[in-house]
């Protein structure tokens, strides 16, 4: 009796030794997963077709961010949506409806005027959107 019970024991021993545990890897590869998902959601600047200005102290938004680009000829864009500065509020308000308040990226080519560029922030914040944020590209 007591060897076959020393018998079982070894055999249990035997079993959890060649046995491989995948939880830890499964989650090691959902977070690299993860990293490379978040990561390439985020607004390219290169699609934008614009020539941003330069700045040292720029941080990046999550995808979550709604997009308005100013183009060198005064074209503006709402999340690739040519929107006339007239209409910009309403657009605006509208998306703001839609996706509750949102961060606002501004992407203007740096050949923009300013009197557009201060026309521009003064429409998205009339349209009740308060985080507004300067893309430029990092020196």
């Amino acid at each position: 009796m007591l060897k076959e019970l020393e018998k079982r024991r070894l055999r249990r021993k035997e079993r959890r030794r060649g046995s491989l545990l995948l939880t830890p890897l499964i989650d090691m590869i959902f977070l690299v997963a993860l990293f490379f998902i978040l990561n390439s959601g985020l607004v390219d600047p290169a699609r934008l077709q614009v020539d941003l200005p330069r700045a040292e102290s720029g941080v990046s938004e999550r995808d979550t961010a709604l997009t308005v680009v100013l183009k060198r000829d005064g074209t503006i864009l709402v999340d690739d949506e040519t929107v006339l500065l007239e209409d910009l509020t309403g657009v605006l308000r509208a998306v703001a409806g839609d996706r509750g308040p949102v961060p606002v990226v501004l992407a203007g080519d740096s050949g923009v005027p300013y009197g557009l560029l201060v026309r521009t922030l003064d429409k998205i914040r009339l349209s009740g959107l308060e985080d507004i944020s300067l893309m430029t590209l990092r020196p």
